[in-house]
């Protein structure tokens, strides 16, 4: 048997129900589409679809395994296969949302890979952790790599796509202000894109801004000029 349709109350193959049995009463009904899958849908019929509620009083619930450890647990092991996926398609959609954790020791959200090793964590005192679950500030980054080469050690990266020539991206400071954008910023700034020249500007704000106080262009350190002519050039206005 199956259902043409699949969570169309008049295609159900079963329904379960209370009340007088009249076809108004709420129902859970089943179906099946053939080769494909089964699906089960609560509802008022011909008035309105119904919520389900799994184990209402307690207990956990296990998809692919008997033995679930957590409320809502999922296993499985299918190549090329994401184990959950969230989508809201409203026009004001919103997202996943993640409550958990008393204090600093809880996590609110951890994720590793399939061997264990910690991809993620974010515990309940706001401390992210990223290759630790060990946050011990607002932002922990660990990499155990031994490399020694050039370049091949880089734990963050900060990249601004633009191709216009001196275009910026960094990282600004700031404390209880609203001043511009922070206190004090560090700017790597693409002069000549085409080449890949980049420089390294930084400023800070002392009641008024002194924009790129110190860079650090070509091999060359400016202090009071952003294109620096010597190892060391210094300008004073």
């Amino acid at each position: 048997v199956s259902a043409a349709v699949d969570g169309v109350l008049s295609n159900g193959i079963l329904a379960l129900t209370t009340g007088t049995g009249a076809i108004t009463d709420t129902r859970l009904l089943f179906g099946i589409v053939d080769d494909n899958y089964a699906w089960l849908q609560a509802a008022d019929y011909g008035v309105a679809y119904r919520n389900v509620v799994i184990n209402p009083n307690g207990g956990k619930v296990g998809i692919g395994t008997t033995n679930p450890s957590a409320f809502l647990e999922i296993s499985g092991s299918e190549a090329s296969q994401y184990s959950g996926s969230f989508n809201n398609t409203s026009t004001q959609g919103w997202g996943l949302f993640v409550k958990g954790g008393a204090d600093s020791d809880d996590y609110s959200l951890r994720v590793q890979n399939k061997n264990a090793s910690e991809l993620l964590a974010v515990k309940s005192n706001g401390n992210v952790g990223i290759g630790t679950d060990s946050p011990s500030t607002k932002l922990t980054v660990r990499n155990d790599s031994a490399s020694t080469s050039f370049g091949d050690n880089n734990i963050i990266t900060i990249q601004n796509a633009n191709t216009t020539d001196n275009s910026r991206m960094g990282l600004a400071f700031t404390g209880n202000t609203n001043i511009g954008s922070g206190l004090a910023v560090i700017d790597a700034v693409s002069y000549d894109q085409s080449a890949g020249h980049t420089s390294l500007n930084f400023s800070v704000y002392n009641g008024s801004w002194h924009n790129d106080m110190m860079v650090l262009k070509a091999g060359n350190v400016g202090i009071g000029t952003s294109s620096p002519a010597a190892l060391l050039h210094v300008k004073k206005d």
